[in-house]
């Protein structure tokens, strides 16, 4: 794998002590050149752009620094790139330096202030803990990230020295210095993908069938030509099954055809017929699921290839990496995991970084079993299958198709839209993060940030400044500034509320200009809350007064502001219980707001 590097900015921090406190504090700053660089590979062209440097004096534990940076392809194919640190020291102790970044894709940017309009997708990172190393090293970020032509993505880094509300005098005088850069990768697919013919071949069993549904269309929408898809298929198919019927040339195979978008069966194939009927581009491999952990039932893998490779021509073999069944399955081989998802998927995990990658004629690792559990942190959670293990028709074998075709060929899909009948967009959208980072983190779970089924390309999260112990009462106090001190006896202000107070947060005010129509409300189940509203003349009385909310999902609309000029909201749970113990964190995650993006 060739890596050329673009370019580089320096970020240098330093961790002062300070006698007499309790905690430590750093000064920071990121070197910028405000300076554009370009590399140049054949038809490979990444441009990366440094803003000015920024800087920050004693900041405490939890404060941090943030820096914009870009990264645009300029050529007329696409590319990968990776994010790295370079030339890293970290002397910070307990993983309390923390990288994270935010990333928009754009087409036709030209710079910070003039930024076209939002294309695609790139993926965001949260609090990735800095690696700690005394010398100097070179440590990822974040890697394989695909970039279209004509595409800028844009990222604003922040470095965080985390508060973890104890003494940090150990970190004392310590140091952290590195260089952020991009690299571009080329690793043989990107910059060679051949979309003038497409011909995958799976030994395989219903699981493949799952996977390759959708691939057809999905390449097709791609720009792929000349498709052909086949799936030599038995139900439940083990490995130790595939090389049975190979060494004795059996036709066991129920073989799955699909040339023009729709699937063929023909019946009694042999295995041997199916390889040598078709000059494949790629052949896949892949085990039973109830044994997809057990690393000692890979063993026939090995001799399996040895048939299989000398019929193959010129075909790339790979393997097919499957999925976790549902936490809720009932499958019995489930038993094999102690019915815990988790458990099965770093089982996959194990078995195949064992038994597959240290294979050197399996060339590719299609990680859908990584995409599918990338897409359970998303919104869509356990709800990807049909039956507890088998993907459900439309979303499961969707996210399965983008991920397989994504895994195996290195094209990029970002720019994808076809979908299913029936799929809401922000479906394709999680398919497309979740294949990518899987491509980029085979072998771990990455957080998706579609976290609720608002779709945050095109909605910004509100930032919520909350009050604890406290509520408003439109019927009591006529003005603007209405909330119920957070004490329980105030004596410049007592509305005689008692022990009510322990059952509330409350945010701030907001207006028709700050909370627009077309914004979100969400609360989580067994919550509520009561959107108080008042004018600058009158309030409310006790029966005008807005009513406590449960629905899950409200869109603001004209009527929602019709008859008030402020609004502010009282949360508590739908029972009379004591919120206190909570904290705004937590309820920032039970109520939200979203406003839609300029």
């Amino acid at each position: 794998m060739n890596k050329k590097i673009l370019i580089g900015i320096v970020i240098g921090v330093l961790l002062l002590g300070v006698i007499g406190f309790s905690y430590s504090f750093f000064t920071t700053s990121i070197i910028g050149t405000g300076q554009e660089n370009t590399v140049t590979a054949g038809t490979l062209e990444l441009q990366y752009i440094d803003g000015p440097g920024v800087s920050l004096s004693k900041a405490y534990p939890g404060q941090s620094i943030t820096k914009v940076v870009s990264v645009k392809n300029i050529g007329t194919l696409d590319a990968e790139y990776d994010l790295i640190f370079k030339d890293l020291i970290n002397e910070i102790e307990k993983d309390e330096l923390v990288v994270s970044y935010t990333c928009t894709s754009y087409k036709d940017y030209v710079d910070s202030n003039n930024k076209g309009t939002v294309s695609g997708t790139c993926n965001n990172l949260t609090n990735q803990v800095v690696p700690f190393s005394e010398t100097i090293i070179d440590s990822t970020i974040s890697t394989n990230i695909t970039i279209v032509k004509d595409i800028t993505h844009e990222y604003t880094f922040t470095i965080t020295f985390k508060e973890i509300n104890d003494n940090q005098n150990y970190n004392q005088g310590k140091h952290f210095s590195a260089k952020i850069n991009a690299t571009q990768v080329d690793n043989g697919n990107v910059e060679h993908i051949n979309k003038e013919s497409l011909k995958i071949l799976a030994i395989g069993n219903s699981f493949s069938d799952d996977s390759l549904q959708y691939v057809y269309q999905i390449a097709e929408n791609l720009g792929y030509e000349n498709i052909k898809l086949g799936n030599l298929f038995i139900a439940g198919c083990t490995l130790e099954t595939h090389l049975s019927n190979a060494q004795n040339d059996s036709a066991s195979y129920t073989y799955r055809t699909n040339t023009d978008g729709t699937w063929s069966d023909n019946n009694s194939y042999k295995m041997s017929t199916a390889i040598q009927s078709e000059d494949w581009d790629y052949i896949t491999f892949q085990q039973g699921s109830p044994v997809s952990g057990l690393s000692d039932t890979y063993d026939d893998l090995s001799a399996l290839v040895e048939i299989v490779k000398p019929m193959s021509g010129d075909a790339e073999l790979a393997w097919h990496m499957t999925w976790a069944y549902d936490e809720d399955s009932t499958h019995s081989g489930f038993a094999n995991y102690g019915n815990d998802q988790m458990t099965m998927y770093n089982a996959i995990l194990s078995a195949v970084q064992t038994k597959v990658v240290t294979n050197d004629d399996i060339k590719v690792i299609i990680p859908v079993g990584t995409a599918i559990q990338n897409a359970r942190t998303s919104y869509l959670v356990d709800d990807l299958t049909r039956d507890g293990y088998h993907m459900s028709y439309e979303i499961g074998r969707y996210i399965a198709g983008v991920s397989f075709l994504r895994g195996l060929t290195g094209v990029s899909v970002d720019e994808l839209t076809y979908k299913p009948d029936g799929l809401d967009d922000l479906v394709r959208k999680v398919a497309i993060e979740s294949a990518n980072n899987a491509v980029s983190n085979k072998y771990q779970v990455t957080q998706s940030k579609y976290t609720s089924d608002i779709d945050i390309d095109n909605y910004e999260l509100v930032t919520l400044n909350l009050t604890k112990g406290a509520y408003y009462s439109s019927a009591q106090v006529a003005g603007e500034d209405w909330i119920v001190p957070p004490t329980l006896n105030d004596s410049t202000n007592d509305h005689s509320g008692g022990g009510i107070y322990v059952r509330f947060w409350a945010t701030q005010v907001f207006t028709e200009e700050t909370l627009p129509v077309g914004s979100i409300i969400t609360v989580a189940s067994g919550w509520q809350y009561r959107p108080d509203g008042w004018n600058d003349d009158s309030y409310n009385t006790t029966s005008t007064r807005p009513a406590n909310v449960t629905t899950s999902k409200v869109v603001i609309d004209e009527a929602w502001w019709e008859d008030y000029q402020y609004r502010g909201f009282n949360i508590s749970k739908t029972t009379t219980a004591d919120i206190t113990s909570l904290t705004e964190e937590d309820i920032n995650n039970i109520f939200k707001i979203y406003v839609p993006k300029n």
